[in-house]
């Protein structure tokens, strides 16, 4: 084992040369198979043609430019970076690149544990998925940028212990998916804070499984067709999504197909939004409603909703029969009336809240 703790084991020693025509697959695969911990890769550009396999306790730290360009030989296959069965995998600084029609993972992790990413750029295209992750535990995502016309970041599985923070998404479909149309995810124990979005569909998509105990914090977005979809599929449980800023706005001009900053097919229990704004630095499209919850699996779910105004409360009654007004405040120093609502939405009924912003909204099962 050829490691050095300080510098690591250069992957220039192993054969690569940084030309960004000469094929260093063989050089990386080397490292790994010879047992190196610590591999350290300087600045240049770097041709790989085959997936990467990390080992258990396998470091890759790159320079911030070192270039990384994905041009396989088999473009059907599924990963690029990947390790099943494995525990204790860092992967700090570089730029990741994928060739324009390649449909694969960029990274991919299966049953293992403690995987750290960090300080690194994700330029894929065309790629399933930036980041997968399938029944992991002790995640952690930092100050990472991703640019991609598919979705970011996908759990299927059961993953545990997720920390997603200060990262930047340039575009996406979903930011985060939980559950595909062919594996659902059990997760637990998720903490995604200080997200800035310039373009998805949705932040949050909850298409199958569970989830529980989930906090969102600190999300920036615009250009956004719906923050968060759960589906009849997904349970989600003890969530709270606090201080989002956010854009939305319409795909097109067909109103039948309704947009909204929270689009609940089913009901959640023990959810709690806080300090929820509309961004209004762009105001070039109709504004689309709030909240939509559709009750579909308790026998009646109870919402508050503090910090609504007067002609919020007013055509948030006018949507349902159930809605119920219970006190109104002064908030100071605007001297404007502003209102908390308790409302009750029926199995199979529909509750539409206005555009606008609000300050509170919590939802629970009965």
């Amino acid at each position: 084992m050829g490691e050095n703790l300080i510098y690591g084991a250069d992957i220039l020693a192993y054969g690569a040369i940084p030309d960004g025509k000469t094929d260093c697959t063989d050089a990386f695969l080397k490292a790994i198979e010879n047992g190196e911990n610590l591999i350290s890769v300087p600045f240049g550009d770097y041709l790989i043609t085959k997936p990467i396999v990390l080992n258990s306790n396998t470091k890759l730290h790159l320079h911030p430019m070192a270039n990384i360009k994905y041009i396989p030989h088999n473009k059907a296959g599924k990963s690029f970076i990947c390790a099943e069965n494995a525990s204790g995998i860092e992967i700090c600084g570089g730029l990741f690149n994928i060739e324009q029609d390649i449909h694969c993972d960029v990274f991919s992790f299966s049953q293992c544990e403690n995987i750290s990413i960090y300080s690194c750029s994700v330029n894929a295209s065309c790629a399933v998925s930036s980041f997968h992750f399938d029944s992991c535990q002790y995640i952690n995502i930092s100050g990472v940028t991703t640019n991609g016309m598919n979705d970011c970041i996908v759990f299927e599985g059961c993953c545990g212990n997720i920390y997603i923070k200060n990262c930047t998404v340039k575009s996406a479909v979903n930011v985060i998916q939980f559950g595909t149309a062919n594996k659902p995810c059990d997760i637990s124990d998720i903490s995604i804070r200080n997200m800035n979005v310039l373009y998805c569909d949705s932040f949050t998509e909850f298409l199958s499984g569970k989830a529980q105990n989930l906090r969102i914090e600190s999300i920036n977005t615009r250009f956004t067709f719906a923050f968060t979809k759960l589906f009849e599929n997904f349970l989600l449980e003890d969530a709270l999504f606090e201080d989002l800023e956010l854009y939305i706005v319409y795909r097109n001009s067909d109103e039948t197909k309704t947009r909204s900053y929270f689009c609940f097919a089913c009901c959640p229990d023990g959810v709690e939004i806080r300090n929820f704004k509309r961004k209004t630095d762009l105001e070039a499209t109709p504004l689309v409603p709030t909240f939509i919850i559709k009750n579909t699996n308790t026998s009646y779910a109870k919402l508050i909703i503090d910090g609504m105004s007067l002609d919020n409360v007013i055509a948030a009654r006018g949507k349902s029969k159930t809605v119920q007004m219970t006190t109104a405040k002064l908030s100071n120093p605007s001297n404007k009336y502003i209102y908390t609502l308790e409302c009750k939405v029926p199995q199979n009924d529909i509750l539409t809240l206005p555009s606008g912003d609000f300050d509170y909204l919590s939802i629970d099962r009965r």
